[in-house]
């Protein structure tokens, strides 16, 4: 799964350590990239690290969050945001929705209404990677007379989505072109066939997993997309030369 990179803002060292310990960060699909106890510093890390989103508090000795979010955007224009307040302010909220905030939490922190947030926010970044895919597919398609696409792209998009069932009828439905133009395209650039470079993806992805988690067999295989555990250990062991059981055994 693809994790996004999150900063996490507030000037109060308890409600700042409880934002990060509320929820689970990485289950959710995010990376906790910084910890910062004002928006000035915020906004210097921000700008080093590039990340997908930020969540702020509102009431900062510096600047305040708003006014964090809206320097954070002319920076990372694609930077999203959710914003937490000890203070039931219309005017704030609707500041927040104006900078287009994903969502406006109170103080003190409930652990449901986080992850509603937070889930809402990765549900708008998810659609934003697809967005910018698409577009960036049919403008390479449109500039070369829909002879050419871009395959980084395709590459790029298929790694984000290993933990989905991906066809190549939907895929090229997404594409705009037949499944044939498509698989031809792939296999001249880059010498192997879609379906092969996704399996190697899954493989690969599955090796990792198996060696720096204790997540079951079982689990790791619909991380990768495979939703029937048997078909995952053939695929895995015809690859590997071991059972997923036995490479975690022996890498480790």
């Amino acid at each position: 799964m693809k994790k996004y990179k999150i900063i996490l803002v507030d000037d109060e060292p308890w409600a700042l350590l409880g934002l990060k310990e509320i929820i689970d960060w990485d289950a959710e699909g995010f990376e906790v990239i910084a910890e910062c106890s004002c928006g000035l510093e915020a906004l210097e890390r921000a700008c080093t690290l590039i990340p997908s989103a930020v969540i702020t508090d509102i009431k900062m000795p510096d600047i305040t969050g708003i006014n964090l979010i809206k320097e954070l955007k002319k920076r990372i224009p694609e930077i999203a945001s959710i914003v937490v307040s000890a203070y039931s302010d219309f005017e704030i909220a609707r500041d927040a929705l104006r900078l287009n905030a994903i969502d406006y939490i109170l103080k003190p922190l409930d652990e449901k209404e986080v992850l509603k947030a937070v889930r809402k926010l990765k549900v708008k970044l998810d659609e934003a990677v697809e967005n910018s895919f698409s577009e960036n597919i049919v403008f390479s398609c449109q500039s070369h007379n829909s002879s050419k696409l871009n395959i980084s792209d395709i590459q790029l998009y298929l790694y984000n989505n290993l933990d989905s069932d991906i066809s190549l009828k939907d895929l090229s439905a997404r594409l705009y072109v037949s499944e044939t133009h498509l698989c031809d395209v792939f296999k001249e650039e880059t010498g192997e066939t879609i379906m092969s470079f996704l399996k190697n993806l899954r493989i690969t992805r599955a090796k990792k997993l198996l060696t720096t988690t204790t997540d079951s067999l079982v689990v790791i295989a619909e991380k990768c997309g495979y939703k029937d555990y048997s078909y995952f250990g053939k695929q895995f062991k015809s690859c590997v030369g071991l059972s997923p059981e036995n490479y975690r055994k022996t890498a480790r």
